[in-house]
């Protein structure tokens, strides 16, 4: 890690490439070091009541933000957050559940999963936030107007 992070011979694209190949392998580091972790905490949890789920669900996505991490949508592979949701139909309406949801590639929200148990959580590395402003706009503010 010293290396990449001192090496003084690498230009900007370079550096930033290294940087960015590093913070992925100590993302994956932290999410294999608290997968199991988190999971034991999740099991000794209550989760009894629509309260209980929320909380539980807002603490889980709240420390795996803190670490960088995000859960792993076991269906579709892609980073997602833990929702504490309501059966919504059926004999008890207001039966909690759990689901994942993901954004998908059109950036509409989707969420699967549907359980009265939480099963394990995995934790994959979470992706970089993406900038407001289009790829685009920013390339042709970036060289003069040139980029179309």
């Amino acid at each position: 890690m010293e290396q990449v992070v001192n090496e003084p011979s690498l230009d900007y694209t370079a550096k930033l490439e290294a940087l960015r190949s590093l913070r992925t392998a100590i993302h994956e580091e932290l999410a294999a070091a608290f997968e199991p972790v988190l999971n034991q905490y999740v099991r000794s949890e209550p989760q009894q009541t629509a309260e209980d789920f929320s909380d539980l669900a807002s603490l889980i996505n709240e420390h795996a933000r803190l670490l960088g991490l995000s859960l792993r949508c076991p269906r579709s592979g892609r980073p997602a957050i833990l929702v504490a949701d309501r059966e919504g139909k059926g004999s008890d309406p207001d039966l909690p559940r759990w689901r994942l949801q993901i954004t998908d590639d059109r950036g509409r929200r989707q969420r699967y999963l549907n359980s009265r148990s939480l099963p394990d959580l995995e934790l994959m590395p979470a992706p970089p936030r993406i900038e407001g402003q289009s790829r685009v706009e920013r390339l042709r503010r970036h060289d003069g107007g040139r980029s179309r």
